[in-house]
């Protein structure tokens, strides 16, 4: 199986449980991601505006229950979402066919996906799409160069569950195909017409990114 049909076969609850891992690094990690999602969204967020999250998984961050869009390719982490009030409009579609109309969207959020996509040109054409004029985007992506913090961990969080515990998700790095630094990252968005507002990071661990469409 390819990442994608690994990840698709996910338990329905996977993206919920690493929030609450017994690894408190690995807690804490995916808390912290999260809860800066939940931010960066409710710091833009009016009455009214459309959010858009691109696979969305369990829409963990979504903790205030906003009304949103959630796009996946797995149908059974949507309905998990929607069971548990976090997705009000689910929609099973590939990011790069994104089966949503152009410029729809107030608030993108791409949290984690962009590793994960081979052609992340089409991809961000898309986020681009379906955009209204000045919307913003809500990304991150894992920080991935040699000197990070991220990079060693997730080796042998990936050595661990994959070839000790025998899991092919992690034999396969959970799908990732791409590698960002916070540089890599705004030459991209602006390479596809985004405008970068705000980039941190948290202990050189992920790449937080709030851009708006130019």
């Amino acid at each position: 199986m390819n990442g994608r049909e690994l990840y698709e076969k996910r338990q329905e609850d996977f993206h919920s449980q690493l929030t609450k891992s017994r690894n408190p690094v690995r807690a804490w990690f995916h808390r912290f991601r999260q809860s800066e999602v939940h931010e960066l969204v409710t710091e833009n967020y009016k009455p009214g505006s459309i959010i858009v999250d691109l696979g969305c998984n369990n829409c963990v961050w979504n903790t205030d229950k906003l009304p949103l869009v959630g796009v996946d390719v797995a149908q059974n982490l949507v309905d998990h979402a929607v069971t548990r009030g976090r997705l009000s409009s689910p929609v099973i579609s590939d990011i790069t066919r994104i089966a949503l109309q152009s410029e729809c969207a107030d608030i993108v959020i791409a949290a984690e996906i962009l590793e994960h996509i081979s052609d992340q040109d089409e991809a961000l054409a898309e986020l681009y799409r379906i955009l209204k004029k000045d919307g913003k985007l809500v990304l991150t992506v894992p920080y991935d160069t040699f000197f990070s913090a991220w990079k060693p961990l997730f080796w042998l969080h990936c050595l661990w569950h994959g070839w000790v515990l025998g899991d092919d998700y992690f034999r396969q790095r959970c799908g990732h195909v791409h590698h960002f630094s916070p540089k890599t990252v705004r030459e991209l968005l602006e390479k596809h017409g985004f405008l970068v507002i705000k980039q941190f990071t948290n202990f050189r661990f992920t790449i937080f990114t709030l851009a708006q469409k130019a």
